[in-house]
């Protein structure tokens, strides 16, 4: 009899008798797989919005489209040519947005810097060329009425007195023999003085805020934000009174009495145009729209005309975003200001540079001089003629001035 104890059966599990814990899962539907899908897709979407929606509630302000903000095509007095690109950069005098010479045959140009400084630049030695020269500090860059360092913009030459639309400061006037500063509108009243003129009398002085509630700091905000509370502000020396003459400009910039001194013209930068606002009444009697920002505004060489300079022409894709609003609110609200300020800077403003010679009498654009590209100017911020018949150009930005033939 066979002994069952001693017979040893070894049985051969085969790999489809294996415990599989995945053979207890339940496999999905077909249904239940799309309805799943469609769950992980609504999260997406939802965390979407979400940061849209936190980029709109922390914007931190609401953009608006300038009223009579339009599209100028580069066509007739706008056509595009290459009149700006024909001349010769002075390098090392970074950020001179305003430009004077002074008017005693000497053949110096005063200029203010991006550090604060104010500075002298003396006519070549050997040649004699204006501008070409050395250069010379006629202000350090913390002036003595404070501690932060200046940002002088607009100025004018009156007699020996150098006035200055100082964005950090206000108005003052500089001795530019001594080098003495006067503080005239120290910046308690308004925020961002931007540029100035003063009556053939020299006791009252026009100057423009660019934006109340904005400093120079965060400019972006105000032109991609379509900020339109600006303001135009007079002075009167003699007596000390400060009177507000005009509201509601949209970047308030460059500014330019007229012949007569009845009316001054102003530019709102981001609203694309310059404005005639009546002195008397301050109403405003007609605004002109161009294809790009205006800054400052001067009379040229034949003073009949008056010069009108800026940069970045707007384009068909620019002025879409542009009236886009709530994008731009959420933008805003997304990044930081600096990150914001270079994207702006490289993506949506493009680098080609205008001056448009108008007639003040009527506000008719005669022609313009085209940069493209940048090619020889970049971010022009003004355009003086010069004693020897050429031009110097300005910049907000750059690290040189432009002497500039027209011829």
């Amino acid at each position: 009899m066979e002994n069952c104890d001693g017979i040893r059966r070894r049985i051969k599990i085969s790999p489809e008798n294996e415990p599989n814990e995945r053979a207890t899962e339940r496999k999905l539907g077909p249904a239940e797989e799309t309805k799943k899908s469609w769950n992980v897709f609504a999260m997406i979407l939802l965390s979407f919005y979400a940061l849209l929606l936190y980029g709109y509630l922390r914007s931190p302000i609401q953009p608006q489209i300038p009223e009579g903000f339009s599209y100028i095509e580069l066509e007739n007095e706008f056509e595009l040519n290459d009149k700006l690109s024909h001349g010769k950069r002075i390098y090392n005098l970074p950020g001179a947005e305003s430009i004077v010479e002074v008017d005693d045959e000497s053949g110096v140009l005063i200029t203010g810097l991006l550090d604060g400084r104010i500075v002298k630049i003396f006519p070549s030695k050997s040649t004699g060329e204006i501008g070409a020269g050395r250069v010379e500090n006629l202000t350090s860059s913390t002036i003595e009425i404070g501690g932060q360092s200046s940002r002088p913009l607009g100025l004018r030459l009156r007699s020996n007195w150098l006035y200055v639309a100082d964005a950090v400061y206000g108005v003052y006037r500089v001795d530019i023999v001594t080098g003495q500063i006067e503080m005239l509108v120290p910046a308690e009243e308004f925020l961002f003085a931007n540029d100035l003129d003063i009556t053939s009398d020299e006791n009252v002085i026009y100057f423009t805020e660019t934006a109340k509630d904005v400093p120079l700091s965060r400019i972006a905000y105000i032109y991609l934000g379509g900020i339109c509370n600006g303001r135009v502000f007079r002075y009167e020396i003699s007596s000390g009174k400060l009177e507000v003459m005009a509201t509601g400009l949209c970047a308030a910039n460059g500014i330019q009495l007229t012949e007569d001194e009845r009316s001054v013209v102003v530019a709102e930068g981001c609203a694309y145009r310059v404005a005639f606002i009546e002195l008397e009444t301050k109403e405003t009697l007609r605004t002109v729209n161009l294809p790009f920002a205006p800054d400052n505004i001067r009379m040229s060489g034949d003073g009949v005309h008056m010069w009108v300079a800026g940069s970045h022409v707007m384009t068909p894709v620019g002025f879409r975003v542009h009236s886009m609003t709530w994008l731009k609110r959420i933008v805003m609200g997304l990044l930081e200001y600096q990150t914001l300020f270079d994207l702006a800077s490289n993506l949506l403003l493009f680098e080609h540079n205008v001056v448009a010679k108008m007639d003040p009498q009527d506000g008719r654009i005669i022609e313009t001089y085209h940069d493209k590209g940048g090619k020889l100017t970049s971010d022009v911020s003004q355009m003086i003629t010069l004693s020897d018949g050429r031009c110097a150009v300005g910049s907000y930005s750059a690290d040189f001035i432009v002497l500039l033939d027209l011829q």
